[in-house]
């Protein structure tokens, strides 16, 4: 998750690796079940990143704006 929500902040674009899970097999669903749950646990970890930003302590304004921008952005794709 963070290794996205670098590459969105250097490069301005997202990465995404497409996975194709077959609802037929149990282990398929199995796996499909852990990736949800991982990226739910990313999401409440970058919407609770996102709100305990602190200008100026943390960084500057601007930079504020954008990383909170960039975390928006990612948490659109997950959900």
């Amino acid at each position: 998750m963070s290794r996205r929500l670098v590459y969105y902040l250097i490069e301005g674009s997202l990465p995404f690796s497409a996975r194709s899970v077959d609802p037929k097999t149990e282990q398929q669903n199995e796996v499909k079940e852990k990736v949800t749950a991982d990226a739910a646990i990313g999401a409440i970890a970058l919407a609770f990143l996102r709100n305990r930003v602190c200008v100026p302590r943390d960084m500057s304004a601007k930079a504020a704006v954008a990383f909170q921008t960039a975390i928006d952005t990612m948490l659109s794709c997950i959900y």
